[in-house]
């Protein structure tokens, strides 16, 4: 089951005497205090990213082989 990112909605009345710039630096700082991040696990939950879903296949290389074509490459 997939289930959405769930947020709050927060509604409050400002002072006049609060400028916009002051509003938004007391907004980004209470956000940053309260972690502003998602967990991984969360946002693979919600786009239904299994764990299988994340292996990568690596092609497998002899070091030795690549120096040999690189010396070749640069001579």
């Amino acid at each position: 089951m997939v289930r959405p990112l769930e947020s709050k909605t927060v509604t409050f009345k400002v002072p006049p005497w609060i400028s916009d710039e002051e509003l938004a630096r007391v907004i980004d700082e209470v956000l940053s205090r309260l972690g502003g991040s998602v967990p991984i696990d969360e946002i693979r939950r919600t786009l239904g990213i299994k764990p299988e879903d994340l292996v990568e296949e690596i092609e497998e290389y002899k070091v030795e082989d690549l120096e040999e074509r690189e010396k070749e490459r640069l001579q």
